[in-house]
């Protein structure tokens, strides 16, 4: 599973920027629907762990799309809830997963069990509109028209009078020396923040809700800021700056989901049965996501992050040393499980906000490589 997540994290961060979000999601369900019932009647150990490995492929690319689609459909004052919201639903699945283990002996039948869920998930393909950011990205403004009036339909609210404006201007040589900027983003006179920063990437200009978002390609990337494809991402990671902050996110998703992983795999050893084991660490990760949820528009993401770190390596320390001390040990994976539960409900949210939406996907798929 994780060779083929690690595969996947890379090519649907490359088919969602390009194909959109809303494909690549359902491309994504339906591969594994297929392997998993594959592995339902597998002949052979090496059958079975060929489907396991493509099965990881597509489970990597359904949680980035999911990622992505719940950040890019809400503005920046629901944007850490909405993501935060999104993955408390697969720490619901891991519950279902402990009820149906339990019930279901055999592994065949469980993996059956499984694939069908994926295989229903399809059945929301009609209902699910493909994000408006990319649409707009792509210069497909009635697209993007289209989807925002069928949410503010279901919303029961209605859309700005004025129109939502694509800008995109070209990134010259003379508008460096001028001390010019390119621009590239969406302007709306309406306080509706939606999609006010369909384009918002790293800038020292500011931002705000109904205003035009600044983008400042780095000097030595005109050529490629300014090209058909728009910005992409080896361009912006020419820049000093923005590559020290990448380098310090891919450690920080790497550390963060090592020690979250080491806790979940190493749970078998703790005292109780593995379900009961299972089950807390799963509540353990309920309760983070809830608290995230809750205080990630009000101390911020950086903070989150910071303090969830903090209490899942201390946490983790305490339960290494604990040794013969079965209980402590229990008790503090449990808390080390919180603590980076806690900080990998908002890193998602927070990596996706330092990257414009032409290249997000890209970028997403390289931090999910790391983790």
């Amino acid at each position: 599973m994780f060779i083929g997540c690690f595969v996947g994290a890379g090519i649907f961060g490359q088919l969602n920027d390009r194909f959109g979000r809303r494909r690549p999601l359902f491309g994504a369900t339906a591969l594994i629907a297929v392997c998993m019932f594959a592995s339902c009647v597998s002949p052979s150990y090496w059958f079975t762990l060929a489907a396991r490995i493509i099965t990881g492929i597509g489970a990597a690319g359904q949680s980035q799309c999911i990622m992505l689609m719940s950040t890019e459909t809400t503005g920046p004052s629901f944007r850490g809830l909405a993501s935060v919201a999104s993955l408390a639903f697969i720490t619901l699945g891991e519950f279902l997963l402990v009820g149906l283990a339990a019930t279901v002996a055999h592994w065949r039948y469980l993996t059956l069990a499984a694939a069908a869920l994926n295989a229903a998930g399809l059945l929301l393909y009609p209902f699910v509109p493909e994000s408006a950011r990319w649409l707009l990205s792509k210069g497909r403004k009635e697209e993007a028209l289209a989807v925002l009036r069928n949410i503010s339909v279901i919303n029961h609210t209605s859309m700005p009078t004025e129109p939502l404006i694509a800008m995109h201007s070209k990134h010259t040589p003379e508008h460096r020396n001028q001390g010019h900027t390119n621009h590239t983003g969406l302007r709306h006179s309406s306080s509706t923040d939606s999609l006010s920063d369909v384009q918002d990437q790293p800038t020292d200009s500011s931002t705000k809700d109904g205003v035009v978002v600044t983008v400042r390609c780095p000097d030595d990337a005109s050529t490629e800021c300014s090209s058909e494809d728009g910005i992409r991402l080896r361009s912006l990671l020419r820049n000093s700056s923005l590559l020290s902050r990448a380098l310090v996110l891919l450690l920080t998703w790497f550390t963060l989901y090592f020690s979250g992983y080491g806790v979940v795999l190493g749970s078998g050893a703790l005292p109780g049965s593995v379900y009961m084991t299972f089950s807390l660490m799963a509540a353990a990760e309920l309760t983070a996501m809830c608290v995230s949820a809750f205080l990630v528009d009000r101390l911020g993401r950086h903070n989150i992050i910071t303090l969830g770190l903090l209490l899942g390596g201390a946490a983790c320390l305490g339960c290494a040393n604990a040794q013969g001390q079965q209980t402590v040990q229990a008790v503090l994976a449990v808390i080390g499980k919180f603590g980076c539960a806690m900080a990998s409900g908002v890193l998602g949210t927070y990596t996706s906000e330092n990257y414009p939406t032409p290249v997000r996907a890209t970028a997403m798929g390289m931090f999910n490589q790391a983790a």
